[in-house]
């Protein structure tokens, strides 16, 4: 008696491939979920950020930071066209000095960096109590000291608060990261 030992056809083996490449993949997207890199990724960003732009206060000129949620850009303006790749929450850095006539003026363009995905969930707490999730019309700019590095103030959703953000935490799937921040010396941890 002989068997047929013919092996699997040439179909049959890129059927099994693609079935493979198809559970690896949402095997990947599932562990990344799961563990939190998008949120991780998003609060080491925001701290980068966050120490640049200090760094700058204290060395330069002025120099703020805006941090807020932007959709996708649909028009072709060229000034955003290479920033605005995706949703997601992005910063805009802007240096500018005071000028003869004590008017603010920018010096040189701004720059604006994706800072991470639209998957990930930040709450925002403030000295005063107040606490929100940022959603798709809020807007953070945080500016320093030049003198003493410490947060000179904060502007949320285009209102000057007498507050200082104390803690913001960056969450995603089941992983949360968390910016604590002092503001008399503007310096912040991040933990997670």
């Amino acid at each position: 008696m002989r068997k047929n030992n013919k092996g699997l056809s040439l179909v049959e083996l890129i059927v099994v491939i693609a079935l493979m490449a198809v559970l690896i993949g949402i095997g990947t997207l599932s562990f990344a979920l799961l563990f939190g890199t998008q949120a991780k990724a998003c609060a080491q960003n925001f701290s980068g950020i966050l120490n640049e732009t200090k760094t700058g206060c204290m060395s330069r000129y002025d120099e703020t930071m805006t941090f807020s949620f932007r959709k996708k850009l649909q028009d072709t303006d060229p000034a955003y066209e290479q920033a605005i790749t995706s949703d997601g929450y992005y910063s805009e850095n802007v240096v500018s000095t005071i000028d003869s006539n004590a008017q603010e003026v920018e010096v040189g363009d701004s720059q604006i960096r994706r800072m991470g995905s639209s998957r990930v969930v930040i709450h925002v707490y403030l000295s005063d109590g107040t606490d929100f999730e940022m959603g798709e019309t809020d807007s953070i700019t945080v500016s320093f000291k030049r003198a003493s590095g410490a947060f000179d103030k904060i502007i949320v959703n285009g209102t000057e608060k007498d507050a200082y953000i104390t803690k913001m935490t960056f969450q995603s799937g089941l992983r949360t990261y968390t910016i604590t921040m002092v503001p008399e010396t503007g310096k912040h941890t991040l933990q997670g």
